[in-house]
């Protein structure tokens, strides 16, 4: 359909190739013992449809300008850092790339970020605001409290097992309880997988009308395989 993608059609169409792989990866995870790699997908795919719900309703506020300058505005903060890290000694060749970056391109992206975002220090997000912020403006655009619900109740839990050494996301738990955790983990990948390819659909202004039959579809399989394994094990 577009022979040629925009820089925007690209970046979407990049997203979406994201969470195809990371669908990849999880039908691959297959035993509770699975969960970290379970939890990580999860997370990553809650933050992009969060990230795409604020670019799809609102792009006035969260342009894709602003999402493509961050991505710069990092490598150049990376980039600074380690320079602090060298100072005071000689610079090995693999860090040429980084110490060139700066030199070349430091001004302009200082500049974009006055411009954007009213600061010349690098955001931690792309739209300026931490990301439970985002989570708030996010449910504001679609008018109901979805992604708090998550955030507040859930998304603790997925970082806890993503990264650091502690187990605070599985003391508490013995081996059923880490089997519905996964069960947790594997229902949000599906929802939000779908909430992905729908929203970049908007992004792409195809109409809903060519596709909510379809997704409609995906929604009720989805709603009667949750039934059939929460049946399993003696839920209704």
């Amino acid at each position: 359909m577009y022979a040629t993608p925009s820089r925007e059609r690209a970046s979407y169409c990049g997203v979406l190739e994201r969470v195809v792989a990371w669908l990849r990866t999880i039908d691959k995870l297959t035993q509770p013992a699975d969960i970290q790699a379970m939890s990580a997908c999860a997370r990553s795919m809650f933050e992009i449809v969060v990230d795409l719900t604020l670019l799809a309703l609102d792009p006035a506020e969260n342009s894709h300008e602003k999402l493509e300058t961050w991505e710069r505005s990092a490598h150049l903060h990376n980039a600074e850092r380690t320079k602090r890290f060298l100072e005071g000694q000689p610079a090995p060749r693999v860090f040429a790339p980084a110490l060139k970056f700066i030199a070349e391109r430091r001004a302009e992206i200082v500049a974009d970020r006055m411009r954007l975002w009213g600061s010349s220090r690098h955001q931690p997000r792309w739209t300026g605001r931490a990301f439970d912020q985002d989570v708030v403006e996010a449910d504001r655009l679609l008018g109901v409290r979805q992604f708090q619900y998550l955030h507040t109740g859930t998304f603790a839990h997925l970082c806890w097992n993503t990264h650091g050494s502690a187990l605070a996301g599985l003391r508490a738990f013995d081996q059923t309880g880490v089997a519905a955790l996964v069960g947790v983990a594997l229902g949000m990948t599906a929802e939000f997988a779908q909430r992905a390819a729908m929203l970049v659909l908007r992004l792409y202004n195809v109409p809903a009308a060519d596709t909510d039959a379809h997704f409609d579809r995906l929604t009720a399989n989805r709603a009667v395989l949750r039934t059939s394994v929460l049946g399993e094990f003696g839920v209704t």
